[in-house]
């Protein structure tokens, strides 16, 4: 009965998580937490658990990508608290714009032709 809502709130966040801009939002709003407990909970058939850590790995993952390169002093590594995250959304907010500005320029092409 209270399965098949966690299960398709499990697909949900692992689309969701397809799209990086979605990461953050997903960490902000608690659907890491929200993952990690569908995935603990003992009424959670294996299929459910599966997709829930599949999506934590994922979102997981890309943050590992999104960590700056290098060791050591000046490379831009910090053990300052939430040093990733701004990292992070940083890159997202630069993604997002990149994004608008293309669609705005197709919409502009596109009304000229």
């Amino acid at each position: 009965e209270g399965a098949v809502p966690r299960h398709y709130a499990g697909l949900a966040l692992l689309k969701l998580a397809d799209n990086f801009e979605n990461h953050i939002r997903i960490a902000e709003e608690g659907g890491i937490q929200a993952l990690l407990r569908l995935g603990r909970a003992r009424s959670t058939d294996e299929e459910l658990q599966y997709k829930a850590a599949l999506t934590v790995g994922h979102l997981a993952s890309n943050a590992v990508k999104m960590l700056p390169k290098g060791k050591g002093k000046g490379s831009g590594l910090s053990e300052e608290v939430g040093f990733g995250i701004s990292v992070m959304q940083s890159r997202a907010q630069e993604a997002s714009k990149k994004g608008r500005d293309q669609t705005k320029d197709f919409i502009k092409r596109s009304l000229e032709k």
